[in-house]
């Protein structure tokens, strides 16, 4: 409940801040990563202190509390260094060659973070699978990452903003919404269908929470990619953190109750 109204009570405040032209897009886009930054540590924080308390047989039985806690930390650490080159260096002037290599080296977290969520999602349900579903998703980021590469990014000047927003080139933006599509989309999807159908109560909450959380993360791509509103950064918040507080709750009630899945279920 408290991680709940942590949540809401930030994506409150952006709101409030937004519609009251108190929150312009660069320190609003900080403002939401550092918020996503934030809720994934302290749901880190939280796995971490749970599976250091546990005894070896216990950590055998609860395999995927430890993949979780992987999970987040990899996106704690993903959004605490996306600041950099979204806000630090362009606050700072940095060139944009500068920022472009600070925000490749940023995507490379979210690679193995969209890598650890399929890998989840098969853990819950059908562990055997982890290994193959690693290397599929695994190869589609990576083209994704290939392609930012040939395609660096590039400012784009907001009318009226003191400073310009980081931009990723359409083709690499291409790329990255099939990998996410095919990373976060298809297994959260996964998740929510194979939760539905489950009949232990507990089991199907933390899948379909889980699953809908990794959902948020495709419209929230596609709306940094592609839509262009004046209300982007509304929507941007409200995407950032539904996927923060769906894939966070599920965490926390399986830190208050794991499952136990074995390796060859």
């Amino acid at each position: 409940m408290g991680y709940t109204v942590f949540s809401l009570a930030l994506l409150g405040t952006m709101y409030v801040l937004f519609f009251t032209g108190n929150l312009a897009p660069v320190p609003g886009f900080g403002f939401i990563l550092g918020s996503m930054a934030v809720l994934m540590w302290i749901v880190s924080f939280r796995l971490n202190r749970k599976w250091n308390s546990m005894t070896p047989t216990e950590k055998s039985m609860y395999s995927v509390l430890n993949e979780l806690r992987w999970f987040f930390i990899l996106g704690a650490v993903f959004f605490t260094i996306d600041l950099v080159p979204h806000v630090v260096l362009i606050l700072a002037g940095s060139s944009i060659a500068t920022v472009t290599a600070a925000h490749w080296t940023a995507h490379l977290l979210l690679f193995a973070y969209n890598v650890m969520g399929a890998r989840i999602a098969m853990s819950f349900f059908n562990p055997r699978w982890k290994n193959q579903v690693t290397i599929i998703v695994a190869l589609i980021g990576a083209s994704a990452l290939v392609a930012s590469l040939m395609h660096p990014d590039y400012f784009v000047t907001i009318p009226g903003s003191e400073y310009p927003l980081l931009s990723s080139d359409r083709t690499y933006a291409l790329f990255n919404m099939i990998s996410n599509i095919t990373s976060a989309g298809a297994f959260g999807l996964y998740l929510v269908y194979k939760g539905l159908t489950e009949s232990n109560s507990a089991v199907r909450a933390r899948a379909v929470l889980m699953g809908l959380g990794l959902l948020c993360t495709v419209p929230a791509g596609y709306i940094i990619h592609f839509v262009h509103s004046p209300y982007n950064p509304i929507l941007i918040y409200t995407a950032f953190t539904g996927w923060a507080l769906l894939t966070g709750i599920s965490a926390l009630l399986t830190i208050r109750k794991p499952i136990a899945i074995s390796p060859s279920a």
